[in-house]
């Protein structure tokens, strides 16, 4: 990379505003040999490799979700009965099983691909040793507060995910038995209690969902602050 940018710099012209030392023609030339031969490979991996993993993700979840929803909860009456008490509905269980493994999965798979990166780190050490040294508790320092942050902001985010998660259950339960109990609610002419209550609990998983947004939004927006404006200036 950093070769491509020394021959940018040379096709513009030489020492001191003279002749070009590359030519605009050459420079095109080395920029399409390094698309040809690194970056259009690198593309083609890439995406090979990411879309492989992805639909393994997928099968395994899928996999998942079905011994959830088929096999523990249908092994004995205990564990029916425990899912029937529940505040969550069978779906809920699973959407959030889900979420807890395809989160685990993505850490593991930013780690695993910033390893390259962190090989690089003892280099750097070695040839900046004191830049190293008068950058690296600033970074500590700043990661820290970062993390703090980052952690307060989930903690705010899995109150509120829960909680919208327990009213489109408890939704998702009234709505069922409702409509089971159409002809009676009818005949004895609830629909506006039903009505209230149907309205009552769809407001406070959108209350929830909202406050949810807002909170992850605001955690991306500080993570992507910090990548922008502290790691990559230093």
């Amino acid at each position: 990379a950093q070769q491509r940018k020394n021959r940018l710099l040379l096709a513009g012209g030489g020492a001191a505003g003279g002749p070009p030392q590359l030519s605009a023609a050459d420079f095109g030339r080395h920029a399409l040999r390094f698309m040809a031969l690194v970056g259009l490979p690198y593309l083609a991996q890439r995406t090979a490799v990411e879309s492989i993993n992805a639909h393994l993700e997928r099968t395994f979840l899928h996999r998942l979700t079905y011994s959830l929803s088929v096999q523990l909860v249908l092994a004995d009456g205990e564990s029916l009965a425990a899912t029937a008490r529940s505040n969550l509905t069978l779906d809920a269980h699973a959407d959030a099983l889900k979420e807890s493994v395809h989160t685990i999965f993505s850490l593991a798979e930013r780690k695993l691909f910033s390893l390259p990166k962190m090989a690089l780190l003892p280099s750097v050490l070695l040839r900046h040793p004191r830049l190293a040294l008068a950058g690296l508790p600033i970074i500590l320092g700043l990661d820290a507060a970062k993390s703090a942050l980052h952690a307060a902001l989930t903690d705010a985010f899995e109150e509120h995910r829960k909680a919208e998660k327990r009213a489109d259950s408890r939704l998702a339960r009234v709505v069922a038995y409702d409509l089971a109990q159409a002809a009676q609610l009818t005949a004895t002419g609830s629909l506006e209690l039903a009505r209230e209550r149907w309205g009552e609990v769809a407001l406070q998983a959108q209350a929830e969902e909202r406050c949810k947004h807002v909170i992850n939004a605001l955690r991306n927006w500080i993570g992507w602050l910090y990548w922008q404006d502290v790691l990559r200036p230093l």
